[in-house]
């Protein structure tokens, strides 16, 4: 197994050196007597306040978020997944014909791109369905599925 390098960061000129397992605060001689030449003049920086780090730690990659993922579905793939009917006016959709398709909740509301998150539209109502807003989309859904029931 390797050993961990231990680094340190030089009070007088900010770079980082190898601490190996001396007790060392300087990179070399000149920092350790500019520290001293400025110690008699009172303006030196305070010591102890320097720790000793891992290369790990000097040398650790920010973390990277992902590009969000957008699954491409065609509108055919949307109504072969679903029951055939709009969720706007609730007619059953021509498969022959040409349909639309929306976003159950929408990306912009934290909706996932997935195709569970598709619902089928005709072109016509598809203008009124972007219209309406995540809330009024889950209020109609329980309205509606009030009606199916009774």
């Amino acid at each position: 197994m390797k050993p961990v390098q231990k680094k340190k960061l030089c009070f007088m000129c900010g770079t980082y050196f190898d601490v190996g397992s001396q007790p060392k605060d300087f990179c070399g001689a000149a920092c350790r007597m500019r520290y001293m030449r400025a110690k008699r003049k009172g303006n030196a920086p305070r010591r102890g306040l320097n720790k000793v780090i891992t290369t790990e730690d000097v040398f650790k990659p920010e973390p990277v978020e992902p590009e969000p993922v957008t699954m491409v579905f065609s509108n055919a793939d949307v109504l072969a997944a679903s029951d055939g009917v709009c969720v706007e006016c609730y007619k059953l959709i021509d498969r022959s014909g040409p349909c639309a398709s929306g976003w159950l909740l929408p990306l912009e509301a934290g909706g996932e791109p997935v195709l569970a998150n598709r619902v089928p539209l005709h072109i016509a109502c598809k203008a009124r369905w972007e219209a309406r807003t995540a809330n009024g989309r889950a209020r109609k859904k329980r309205i509606a599925g009030k009606r199916r029931d009774a």
